[in-house]
């Protein structure tokens, strides 16, 4: 029941009605008798600014973020974590009395996603597909955990560049920016990770043309899981990877936020029936 006592969360985005980020931490909510909830707003990107002193005003407690505020909300701020200000992207504010604090926990999804399913990045040449804040935080997730090399691939090479050059500044590691039209070509790709909204309007719209592209790959992870399947999941399995739509990452990444919200810790062996338990209500919306 909601009281006057009830914490309010919440996710700004534009569009957002795909969005069921509401049944994970609502699920969370009831799960940890929380007195909580939390609903999906659509901002304009006009509007971002007004739209996060507003929320501030009314006491909100925190906020996820997500396409296309995930980079631009970082100026309406009052402070940013250090991962965050590495990745240059938040998808998670925490009330402070001066303002919001802006977190990062999309590399923290990822990496438990792939944890999850037995895939350990260590060790291996990872291809990441897309250079905006979501590309930089699978990024900074595979340097952390001990990828051997990074290949950022994305239609406008410059883009792959800047984002290529920023990270070197942190990491000492192989990094290399290519077009995406010569993504067949690279020699080395262990795991890849497609961090791009394509297929996600038109579900079968993928940025990889020819299956050759899977020779050598292991494992593929896509962030996106609303459709289940694109074809960029549906060609990686027809060439036998092991391959993730990007639900388990949603739901790894909210329990991060989650966390940071009600000062509560969520055990691994939890959250994997969470994830469980809500990817057959997922299935099932």
């Amino acid at each position: 029941m909601i009281t006057a006592q009830t914490v309010v969360l919440g996710i700004i985005g534009h569009p957002i009605g795909h969005s069921f980020s509401p049944q994970i931490h609502n699920y969370f909510a009831r799960i940890f008798r929380q007195q909580a909830c939390y609903a999906a707003f659509n901002v304009l990107p006009e509007h971002l600014g007004e739209a996060v002193a507003g929320a501030h005003s009314l006491g909100i407690k925190g906020l996820n973020v997500t396409i296309p505020h995930k980079q631009t909300c970082i100026d309406f701020l009052s402070r940013v974590d250090k991962t965050a200000r590495r990745i240059a992207a938040v998808n998670t504010l925490v009330y402070e009395q001066d303002g919001y604090a802006g977190y990062n926990t999309d590399h923290i999804g990822m990496y438990m996603a792939l944890k999850a399913a037995g895939i350990d990045i260590r060790g291996k040449s990872a291809v990441i597909i897309g250079a905006g804040g979501t590309a930089c935080a699978a990024c900074v997730m595979a340097a952390d955990k001990g990828a051997m090399e990074i290949t950022i691939a994305n239609r406008t090479l410059e883009k792959a560049e800047l984002l290529a050059d920023r990270l070197k500044g942190f990491f000492n590691m192989p990094i290399t920016a290519v077009p995406l039209s010569v993504i067949n070509d690279i020699a080395h790709k262990d795991i890849v990770i497609q961090t791009t909204s394509v297929g996600m309007n038109y579900p079968e719209d993928c940025l990889i043309e020819s299956a050759g592209f899977f020779r050598g790959v292991s494992a593929a992870l896509e962030l996106i899981y609303n459709p289940w399947e694109t074809k960029f999941v549906k060609m990686a399995k027809l060439n036998h990877i092991q391959a993730l739509n990007g639900f388990s990452t949603l739901v790894y990444q909210a329990a991060a936020s989650f966390e940071l919200w009600m000062g509560i810790n969520l055990t691994e062996g939890f959250l994997k029936q969470a994830a469980a338990d809500l990817e057959s209500l997922a299935k099932q919306a």
